[in-house]
């Protein structure tokens, strides 16, 4: 994986708390840890 699109998907992971609606901001770390194959975006999501 390239390393922008891990910076991308890792940010996007951290920031999701940000978001005001529950389900959106705990939905896209889960679902982001449950499609991407990359150890380092998984560590993020977690």
């Amino acid at each position: 994986m390239d390393t922008d699109k891990r910076k991308i998907l890792s940010a996007l992971c951290h920031g999701a708390i940000f978001f005001s609606a529950t389900i959106v901001s705990v939905g896209i770390p889960i679902a982001i840890l449950l499609i991407i194959d990359d150890s380092v975006v998984k560590d993020n999501a977690k």
